[in-house]
């Protein structure tokens, strides 16, 4: 196979740079900069977070308002998404799984991990965004083993990524104290 030019791998390897450092620059940024986060709550004096209250959070947010003026759940019914997991037996296959949340704790790692700074989980994501530019700016494309390599540290990085951003952006919210507001179904 045809190796990658010089002049364009390190044309597209310095727009995702651009883009990898865009992202970890807005996990820093002051949240009122930020259009779309809620601000985070504020830090008590010794800088240690807040311990979060997953039920109180949900009241402060709004996120029961939130759902409701969405039509999220009309829209759910309108699909007859229950229904088809009804019919399929997922419910079933949830309610033999709860004894097995109940012992590890599931409701007590969900509050550690809704006390995760946002920030943490961003820096992490970039970090292994901009790993994985090294990985495929270093490893040489001049056999097909080799690119297969790159495609599938990009797709195992990728796989990690992606929840780690979006986690980091449901946590933002999380610990926020603005109401929350969804897009309309």
């Amino acid at each position: 196979p045809k190796s990658k030019q010089p002049h364009l791998v390190m044309l597209s390897a310095r727009y995702l740079l651009a883009l990898c450092l865009a992202g970890c620059a807005s996990a820093f940024m002051a949240p009122s900069a930020l259009p779309l986060r809620a601000p985070r709550a504020a830090a008590d004096s010794s800088m240690r977070m807040q311990q979060i209250d997953l039920l109180d959070k949900v009241e402060q947010i709004k996120l029961l308002t939130a759902v409701s003026e969405s039509g999220l759940l009309s829209k759910i019914e309108k699909e007859g998404l229950l229904s088809k997991l009804e019919q399929q037996g997922a419910l079933s296959k949830v309610e033999k799984l709860l004894p097995i949340a109940d012992e590890i704790g599931a409701i007590s790692l969900a509050k550690s991990a809704a006390n995760i700074p946002a920030g943490t989980l961003k820096t992490l994501a970039v970090f292994l965004a901009l790993a994985e530019v090294g990985v495929i700016a270093a490893v040489p494309d001049n056999s097909g083993g080799l690119v297969a390599a790159q495609v599938a540290s990009a797709v195992a990085i990728g796989a990690a990524v992606v929840p780690l951003w979006i986690a980091s952006s449901i946590l933002e919210v999380v610990q926020g104290t603005d109401p929350v507001k969804l897009p309309k179904f």
